[in-house]
């Protein structure tokens, strides 16, 4: 306890001696989702170099094309943070957007994240179901330059992607991402490179109300399907998928 309050004393007293342009800080954890007609409380720390600045927040909802304005209000001072609710009239569904803005006071400046995007965004949405994936691996060994892997996706909610990953074997090589083809009743299609190495591969789909799954999922098993090598140089056995 005691080395963790003397590291807090030395942060403090290391903040305290910066200079004064860099000593107002605004920290702040997006929520992830809001629901339609609930009120959205966001909170931040606002660390200012005079404690006389004031804190506002920005919005627009996916109805609204002008951001509107409201005023934070002080929570603890000991923790330095701020919050307000958004009003659940404006949590409509859709995207909504905000951004925070100090002001410090008569003859200050402003400093705020208005002028340094992106802004934060919060899905406000019912559907918290993510997409799920089916697959049925390739049989048997495998040869040749390519193979077309095939999946099938449902959500409930309007898909806005859905990809392959794999990577080239050895291990050390980088994942690689690539668009699925839409082949029609939630069936996707992508024609991967296929090398004596072998290859391993998974599946993603992001929904637009911000639902997300892989496949396969860690959670369950190894998380990815593998097409194994063979002897490029002829004689040597086995390919398979697993």
């Amino acid at each position: 306890m005691g080395i963790d309050l003397d590291q807090s004393n030395n942060l403090e007293f290391e903040f305290q001696n910066l200079p004064d342009r860099r000593r107002d800080v605004i920290g702040h954890l997006s929520p992830f989702k809001g629901g339609p007609a609930k009120p959205l409380p966001l909170t931040i720390t606002h660390v200012s170099a005079d404690r006389k600045g004031h804190v506002f927040v920005f919005y627009k909802n996916a109805q609204e094309i002008g951001y509107e304005k409201l005023a934070l209000h002080p929570e603890s001072p000991v923790e330095r943070s701020w919050s307000l609710c958004i009003p659940p009239e404006e949590m409509v569904p859709g995207q909504f957007e905000y951004s925070y803005e100090e002001n410090l006071g008569v003859g200050g400046s402003y400093e705020g994240t208005l002028e340094n995007p992106p802004p934060h965004h919060v899905f406000v949405t019912n559907n918290d179901s993510p997409p799920v994936i089916t697959h049925q691996p390739p049989e048997g060994p495998m040869r040749g330059g390519a193979v077309t892997l095939a999946a099938a996706v449902k959500s409930p909610g309007k898909l806005s992607s859905v990809r392959v990953y794999y990577k080239l074997m050895p291990a050390y090589n980088d994942w690689v991402s690539m668009e699925m083809s839409p082949s029609g009743q939630g069936q996707f299609s992508a024609t991967l490179p296929l090398t004596p190495e072998g290859i391993l591969y998974y599946f993603a789909a992001v929904d637009e109300d911000g639902n997300a799954a892989n496949y396969p999922s860690f959670l369950v098993r190894t998380p990815y399907f593998t097409i194994e090598g063979w002897d490029a140089r002829g004689g040597g056995a086995a390919a398979s998928a697993n």
